[in-house]
């Protein structure tokens, strides 16, 4: 037996209908002009999406592997802070061996060759590189060069005629130049979700003493970076790099708004040494460094007010500074007639030189001006000598 519907039941449906036909919902008013300011900002919006999609095509996805040996499985792995949970796989026939992965991101810098940077911690220790293009094609890669102190690195394409089609390399823009304020965009794989995006603006330049690295300052930005997006760029608004995405300051391990960017005349500079040498030589002057100045301790040493500088706190016998009359208690205030602010910086400026480099250093002895010339060592060889490394 069909069972009947009572006609009472009915008339309120049918009414339902009628009622859900006539009702719609807003859309846009394809007549309405919008003001002159939206139209800015519907440019500004085209042109971020513009300079996105085209500076993609010069992107990397990065995953790689390693073999753990002898390490228990249940041991806290700082991998993790850079990538993010893993696969890890045991291989039965190697008791106490672990297999890693992890991802990461890295830009062209020579399409030609095959050239392309990235993170020293995201390659570190790998024994496969793998790389995937915008073009969508997969390729194996080899580490041309890496330099732990500045985390930069270099990996070459192992295929010389890989497919370049629809792939570009990314211009270097001067990271000198970059304001407080002004608008970036961060590319790469967050948590492995490749070829992704992020706006955002510069919060600070020349950001030192982070623990990040051992030489540098970095770039602070707002843009969401995550891990995986490492070794990826940060982009100015006319597509060029002014830093390479590096680290995180967050306590639940994803973005908190605040990223780092180590600096594009750094990471140029450092990529410049790994291709052509396979390493970086760096300057030294043997010297242990103290305190940061403040006005309270200018004030006890005696010197103007307002001075700042690299208070050094003890020479090494027979280093470039030794040679050259430096003491400790000195103040470095300059090398090469840049001004230096605090020991960071002496360090930072210092070992981007050239081993061999002659240089003016001014400082403060007694609240006294003096000047003299070093010629840098190098740091390579005072480090490997044992202690007495210093700046």
């Amino acid at each position: 037996m069909i069972p009947r519907i009572s006609s009472s039941i009915l008339l309120p449906l049918a009414l339902l209908s009628q009622m859900a036909l006539a009702y719609e919902l807003p859309v846009q008013d394809a007549n309405k002009k919008p003001s002159d300011n939206v139209q800015l900002l519907q440019k500004i919006s085209a042109g971020v999406a513009e300079l996105s999609q085209d500076a993609s095509k010069g992107i990397a996805l990065i995953s790689i592997s390693k073999i753990i040996k002898g390490r228990p499985y249940y041991e806290l792995d700082p991998f993790d802070f850079f990538y993010g949970p893993r696969n890890r796989q045991a291989d039965p026939s190697q008791p106490g061996q672990k297999q890693q992965s992890g991802v990461g991101s890295g830009f062209i810098v020579d399409l030609d060759k095959g050239y392309i940077v990235t993170n020293n911690h995201v390659v570190e220790g790998a024994d496969e590189i793998d790389l995937k293009l915008s073009n969508g094609e997969t390729y194996e890669a080899k580490v041309l060069g890496s330099d732990p102190n500045t985390d930069v690195a270099v990996v070459q394409i192992k295929d010389a005629k890989f497919n370049r089609k629809n792939l570009i390399a990314l211009p270097f823009g001067s990271s000198d130049n970059v304001k407080v304020g002004e608008f970036v965009i961060a590319l790469g794989a967050p948590f492995g979700l490749e070829f992704s995006q992020s706006f955002g603006a510069v919060s600070a330049t020349s950001r030192g003493n982070l623990n990040i690295t051992n030489l540098g300052n970095f770039i602070q930005t707002d843009a969401a970076i995550n891990p995986g997006n490492s070794g990826g760029p940060l982009l100015d608004m006319q597509g060029n790099v002014i830093g390479m995405n590096t680290a995180i300051f967050s306590r639940s391990g994803s973005s908190a708004g605040i990223g780092f960017a180590v600096p594009s005349n750094l990471v140029r500079e450092v990529a410049l040494q790994l291709i052509n040498k396979g390493k970086v030589a760096r300057g030294y002057l043997g010297v242990r460094l103290a305190q940061d100045m403040d006005d309270d301790l200018a004030a006890a040493m005696n010197l103007p007010k307002g001075i700042r500088g690299a208070l050094v706190g003890n020479v090494e016998k027979n280093t470039p500074a030794a040679k050259a009359g430096i003491e400790s208690g000195d103040v470095i205030t300059e090398v090469n007639g840049r001004a230096v602010h605090s020991g960071q910086e002496l360090s930072n400026t210092v070992g981007l030189m050239q081993p061999g480099a002659k240089v003016a250093v001014a400082f403060y002895r007694g609240g006294i001006k003096k000047s003299t010339s070093i010629s840098l060592g190098n740091y390579s060889v005072a480090a490997n000598a044992g202690p007495g490394g210093g700046g």
